[in-house]
């Protein structure tokens, strides 16, 4: 068997959990500094892939008021369905200094930590058990 594979695969599956780690600890961090506030979906900007699916990505635009004033933006994170009805109220986070930054409490920006993080573990695991029938 080939010696190399094993620490690839944990090597692979260290940097993808570490990513996602990250990126779950950037998102904690944002949610306890961010201001709240109610929001409205008044609508989805619609964004097709140029791939052979033709599979379309909906990112909801969002009205909000801040302290500087009302803001509607599109969201940076979408779906492949469509999160809310247009008309539903949802709860806004953003930073005060940065307003134009801002989530929607979401599984989506969750998931984004949670998959890379779980692809880690798994290839950790092949990783360990490869190298160990290497030895």
């Amino acid at each position: 068997m080939i010696s190399w594979i094993g620490p690839l695969f944990l090597t692979v599956g260290v940097l993808a959990a570490g990513l996602g780690v990250w990126v779950l600890l950037r998102h904690l961090g944002f949610m306890r500094r961010a201001e709240v506030t109610q929001g409205e979906i008044t609508g989805y900007a619609e964004e097709h892939s140029g791939g052979s699916d033709g599979s379309t990505v909906y990112y909801p635009i969002v009205r909000f008021a801040t302290s500087e004033g009302l803001l509607e933006r599109r969201c940076k994170v979408g779906a492949s369905w469509r999160t809310g009805q247009i008309g539903r109220q949802v709860n806004v986070y953003y930073l005060r200094d940065e307003p134009q930054g801002f989530k929607l409490k979401t599984i989506a920006n969750v998931m984004l930590a949670i998959v890379p993080i779980g692809i880690g573990v798994v290839f950790m695991g092949i990783g360990a058990v490869l190298s160990r029938a290497v030895i």
